[in-house]
């Protein structure tokens, strides 16, 4: 008799959930869609490079990028076009020169170790603290090769 009454338990358990289980699932918007994330944008990727900076430039750059003990990357001295003579070896014409040069040669102790999309976001955020304005879009090697720094 115990064996029967589990079994029917059981069965009745079963079927039980299996009609709950349409009702579970992601949450959906009033208009049946589950929202979107955040659109990629500049300024998002500003803000993700601001923090990227501060973890792995603002020791040498300083804290706002005014320099201390590697150049400046904010104000009026920031990225000259002229290469520095120093480990700096290429003119910055465009913002793509500027992440070239940040894959092959930072951070010192580990240069080409950030990725693709960490050097973009900090050249963005470098971007904006010095008013460079390239466009609501995400920078991207390409796009960053159009922005013109000294015209």
């Amino acid at each position: 008799m115990g064996m029967t009454r589990t079994s029917a338990l059981s069965t009745s358990l079963s079927l039980l959930l299996l009609s709950l289980a349409p009702a579970c699932g992601p949450a959906k918007s009033s208009a049946g869609a589950t929202p979107p994330a955040e659109a990629p944008s500049f300024a998002a990727q500003a803000r993700r490079g601001q923090a990227l900076y501060g973890e792995h430039c603002a020791s040498c750059h300083g804290a706002s990028g005014e320099g201390g003990r590697a150049p400046a990357l904010v104000g009026e001295s920031a990225l000259p076009q002229a290469a520095s003579g120093g480990q700096r070896d290429v003119e910055f014409r465009t913002a793509g020169d500027v992440f070239q040069w940040m894959k092959a040669h930072m951070p010192p102790n580990a240069p080409g170790s950030l990725g693709d999309a960490a050097y973009l976001d900090i050249l963005a955020f470098d971007l904006q603290a010095n008013n460079i304005d390239p466009g609501p879009a995400p920078l991207d090697a390409d796009s960053a090769a159009q922005v013109v720094l000294h015209p």
